[in-house]
């Protein structure tokens, strides 16, 4: 790996002024690299966005895949003009095509997204997107051609016309309609990875010493802008201070609701920018709120500026997804905005979930978490000054952030910040994931592992995300419980009464379609769990 050299002044101003300088380099450089341009007219009363796409300087041999939209439940994909017309180039079944010859493409296509109806759902975490009464909201993958180019770095301008428009993407200029905005991306990578509301939701704006937050929320989350507001960016501003030199100038929140779960948490990282959905009950809870707000804007670093090979993708979620983990608890706590309890609470619960596991969805930010845990506890025996957050500083001076790396290259950075031989350590925890002894590492902290009874409240059933069909369905049910006495086989799809709260010690109403539509009320029984609970350990254990 050799490292990206930094930009030069020259580049940084033509990122600043992309527009007036792009115009310059046609005019003054002809053989330069010109822009892709795309042109959005939005209609959001019929859930339509028709858009032109002008690609520049597509090379023969160069791979271009249409959106990935028009195979989910409620989208449909059509495309209009596809030129140059002669020789087209044939489309495979995953909407790719190779050019044939060096070209410009125009291509026109629209994109209608319909109004769900009510058993149905939303999950923006799944890259869905979303159509309501009052905005339409997509993913880049879902409006943009991708480009397979040789350097990502290729402008492109995005104008809006016939709704207002809200991006993770720079804006350069807002006007009045027909033409409502225009964006640039500076590279292929920020284009597709793009997030974009086209209507009316409603926004909040606040500034920091470095950054313009943005805050996008529909009508049912409103009653908790505000306070996302604040503590986003009290957050952010203790990140941006903590690497201030790779801090995005504007960041865009968008929050959602998620009306098929009280308890639903979920979020991603875009560049200059997080999308996050939350149910009824998480909203109001401080400590699920802050973690989730935490950990996704630390992506805007470890994640989405510092990147990872797709290769061996999952390989390094340890790092992308257990060290934010880490570094956002970390922080929380620093601003007063967790306390230990609370900490310890996160601890206790993915502790109980992820003893026994080594794989599953939230497996990579338990032992991630252990793992930075365990660096930064080497680190203190030996009486360095060397600690997590102090290795993203020194990092975020290093020429080699823009890598993209795999766990040879974590453990190389990681060796380089702290001069400590990473190789037995990662071959032992990282290579092998069973070895960790987790315990030890929490009493190390002082935090001991306590046994005890939990009295918990079910219907016996758990659920899974269908995100192609925009459904729920039954995931499994315990032998004897009042769901599978009801019959509710793994499969059924299934809508629950709005903002259902499924750990509360109330009966479920919800609905399910197998064989007909039909409305069933599950009796919802306690039961108690063995647990392990973290908290101080006893002064005599004490080590």
């Amino acid at each position: 790996m050799s490292p990206t050299p930094p930009l030069t002044r020259r580049e940084r101003i033509l990122n600043k002024y992309a527009s007036l300088l792009i115009f310059l380099a046609t005019t003054i450089a002809p053989n330069a690299a010109r822009a892709d341009e795309y042109a959005i007219q939005a209609n959001t009363d019929a859930n339509t966005l028709s858009i032109t796409a002008k690609l520049s300087d597509v090379s023969n041999g160069e791979k271009l895949c249409l959106p990935a939209f028009g195979q989910r439940y409620g989208e449909q994909f059509v495309i209009g003009e596809f030129s140059p017309t002669h020789n087209p180039p044939p489309i495979d079944d995953a909407g790719c095509f190779v050019a044939n010859h060096d070209a410009s493409y125009t291509i026109r296509y629209q994109l209608t997204m319909a109004q769900l109806p009510d058993d149905r759902y939303w999950f923006a975490s799944k890259l869905s997107p979303h159509a309501s009464n009052d905005f339409m909201a997509f993913p880049g993958e879902s409006l943009f051609i991708e480009r397979n180019l040789a350097t990502q770095q290729h402008d492109t301008i995005v104008r809006v016309y016939g709704a207002p428009a809200q991006s993770t993407l720079q804006i350069l200029k807002q006007s009045a309609p027909p033409q409502v905005a225009a964006f640039t991306a500076p590279s292929a990578y920020e284009l597709t990875r793009s997030y974009w509301t086209f209507g009316t939701p409603q926004t909040l704006q606040t500034k920091t010493k470095s950054t313009t937050l943005t805050i996008v929320y529909d009508t049912a989350t409103a009653q908790h802008a505000r306070t996302i507001q604040r503590e986003a960016t009290r957050i952010w501003d203790y990140y941006a201070q903590a690497v201030p030199s790779k801090a995005p100038r504007h960041i865009t929140i968008f929050a959602f609701h998620a009306r098929f779960d009280a308890l639903y948490h979920h979020g991603f990282a875009r560049p200059n920018g997080i999308v996050i959905q939350l149910g009824r009950t998480s909203a109001t809870q401080p400590a699920q709120r802050r973690i989730l707000i935490a950990h996704e804007l630390f992506h805007l670093f470890n994640g989405e500026s510092v990147r990872f090979s797709t290769s061996d993708y999952g390989t390094t979620a340890w790092f992308r997804e257990g060290m934010t983990q880490y570094i956002a608890l970390q922080t929380l706590r620093s601003l007063s905005l967790l306390d230990n309890s609370q900490i310890n609470a996160w601890l206790s619960d993915a502790y109980q979930r992820n003893t026994h596991a080594t794989n599953g969805d939230d497996f990579a930010y338990y032992y991630g978490y252990i793992i930075s845990l365990a660096i930064e506890q080497q680190w203190q025996i030996y009486q360095t000054p060397h600690t997590i957050l102090g290795f993203w500083q020194w990092l975020a001076r290093q020429p080699y952030w823009s890598l993209t790396y795999n766990n040879n290259g974590l453990r190389s950075i990681l060796s380089a910040y702290s001069s400590f031989d990473f190789d037995d350590f990662f071959a032992r925890y990282i290579d092998d994931t069973r070895q960790l002894p987790a315990t030890a590492i929490l009493q190390r902290a002082n935090l001991c592992t306590y046994k005890s009874k939990q009295l918990r409240y079910s219907t016996g059933l758990t659920y899974a995300i269908d995100a192609h069909n925009a459904a729920l369905i039954v995931h499994k049910t315990l032998p004897q419980s009042p769901a599978a006495q009801a019959e509710l086989t793994p499969g059924t799809r299934i809508a629950p009464v709005d903002d259902t709260d499924w750990t509360a010690p109330t009966d479920k109403t919800i609905r399910t379609f197998r064989p007909a539509p039909s409305t069933i009320r599950l009796p919802t029984l306690p039961y108690a769990i063995d647990a392990e609970t973290i908290a101080p350990c006893p002064p005599t254990t004490h080590k």
